[in-house]
């Protein structure tokens, strides 16, 4: 099995070991037995969620808490244990010692290959202060080529391309991959079946589905940069669903929502 086991985005359930409060967030009491719990394949991504969250909150020392209790596991082999030192300084915005510990993986699994090449791009971006319009032809190139493979990190590469080309409508043939929240086939649909307004907006969202399948789904915000920032379980009525965006940081941002259908609609927009 890969080291990284997928790069879809950590989804909080009811088993959470956090807990969010009006000042913030901070770890549940029972943290260390949740780990221990883990298995090294379920470790590891689990781990990189909470640093992504905590980060989101500056929680620098919650973000060591965890290194050190995942570190001292016991559970993860060599290149599992250089990912956790990649999300881990990551997080912790040095971004110079994550790239190092990044191009330090050695793997023979094409999909692990593809998602250091994309965390690779968007470390890169973070240490030269580069938004998506500023990258290069060799890494634009790059994303277009991992948005293609069909691979579990292509979503990721393709939301980044649909931020980094003119107008966010990089062409982008539907395929069907694998995501570690459901264990389902989801199928990508094109932007226009998803309509988002008004766009800039401030404070609330509306989703409106074209001629998608309706029900429960999941919403989920990713920034400028691919993480993700904002995520949440609501039911699709009418063909719409409005979310609230006040606590959002302003700039550019994608949201993706995958449907009772297990349909993957995408669009951008612009928090203002």
């Amino acid at each position: 099995m890969d080291s990284l086991t997928t790069c879809a985005p950590f989804v909080f359930n009811n088993d959470s070991i956090i807990k969010m409060e009006q000042n913030g967030i901070s770890l549940a009491p029972g943290i260390e037995r949740q780990i221990s719990r883990w298995k090294a394949t379920e470790l590891l991504p689990k781990a990189a969620g909470l640093f992504n969250l905590l980060a989101a909150y500056s929680k620098q020392a919650e973000i060591n808490t965890v290194y050190n209790l995942v570190n001292s596991s016991g559970k993860l082999n060599a290149g599992q244990q250089a990912w956790l030192d990649y999300y881990y300084n990551f997080a912790k915005s040095d971004f110079q010692a994550a790239l190092t510990h990044l191009q330090s993986i050695n793997s023979s699994s094409e999909n692990e290959q593809q998602t250091i090449k994309l965390e690779s791009i968007k470390t890169g971006m973070w240490l030269q202060n580069l938004t998506p319009r500023k990258l290069n032809a060799a890494d634009i190139a790059a994303l277009k080529s991992i948005a293609a493979a069909a691979l579990p990190c292509s979503p990721k590469a393709y939301d980044l391309l649909k931020q980094a080309v003119d107008g966010y409508d990089y062409p982008f043939r539907p395929i069907a991959l694998q995501t570690q929240e459901h264990g389902k086939n989801v199928t990508s649909l094109a932007a226009s079946a998803l309509k988002v307004y008004p766009n800039p907006a401030s404070n609330n969202l509306t989703l409106e589905l074209i001629n998608a399948t309706e029900g429960n789904a999941i919403i989920t915000v990713f920034d400028a940069l691919g993480q993700s920032v904002y995520q949440a379980q609501t039911n699709v009525k009418a063909g719409k669903v409005s979310i609230d965006i006040s606590s959002l940081a302003n700039g550019l941002n994608h949201i993706q929502l995958i449907n009772a259908a297990n349909q993957s609609l995408s669009n951008s927009f612009i928090k203002q």
